[in-house]
């Protein structure tokens, strides 16, 4: 299973709109947006790894897929905020890193990354300015980013019909997509945040008997 991803709450996003164009030809089986989940803004800090039910179904999503395409736009030179919002879901769902970059739902999962985006391609490489950060980032949660590619002067490209801006991309999956084996995760088991779970109620408790 291949799954699409975009992290961009737009109607008419880019990022959508590229994943669909790409889902023709590189063997992607569905395409879902942050709309789709409609996740709140990450607003937990309590180590118990209860989340909204949206959270659950992108997690769900997630874990249910062989290989993912992630498409995430760059916003301020930094990877936009439905991405970071739901990475940020991923570490409350978990515990708070009660074990670090080894049950996420990504973890282990082969990740590609891309960004389309209508500026110009040139020296200052304007729509991956945040894959090192991006990167670094995944790799953290266990993941394995595969490939980065920036799909420059999206709005006159990424239109119906038009195959060539993701002829490389699509390349890369495909081949990727026919060698590999999916990792069958042993379980682990919950021992959850040793210690911070009371720390956090004993500081809490403070608060509320103020």
């Amino acid at each position: 299973m291949i799954t699409g991803i975009s992290f961009s709450y737009a109607e008419n996003s880019l990022q959508t709109r590229g994943l669909y164009l790409l889902q023709d030809i590189a063997g992607i089986n569905t395409v879902s947006d942050m709309r789709q989940f409609d996740m709140p803004i990450c607003n937990s800090n309590k180590s118990d790894g209860v989340v909204p039910e949206s959270v659950e179904e992108f997690v769900k999503t997630l874990a249910e897929s062989d290989i993912l395409v992630f498409a995430i736009s760059e916003a301020t030179s930094h990877y936009s905020a439905g991405f970071k919002n739901a990475m940020d879901w991923l570490v409350v769902k978990s515990k708070f890193n009660a074990r670090l970059g080894t049950d996420y739902a990504i973890t282990d999962k082969p990740i590609f990354v891309v960004t389309f985006t209508p500026t110009k391609k040139n020296e200052a490489n304007n729509g991956g300015r945040h894959f090192d950060m991006t990167v670094e980032l995944l790799e953290k949660l266990g993941a394995n980013v595969v490939h980065t590619e920036v799909i420059h002067d999206a709005w006159h490209t990424i239109v119906p019909g038009n195959y060539d801006p993701v002829n490389n991309l699509s390349k890369e999956i495909l081949h990727f997509s026919k060698a590999y084996k999916p990792i069958i995760k042993e379980s682990i088991e919950d021992t959850g945040s040793p210690g911070w779970l009371d720390l956090y109620n004993e500081w809490d408790s403070k608060w509320k008997n103020k």
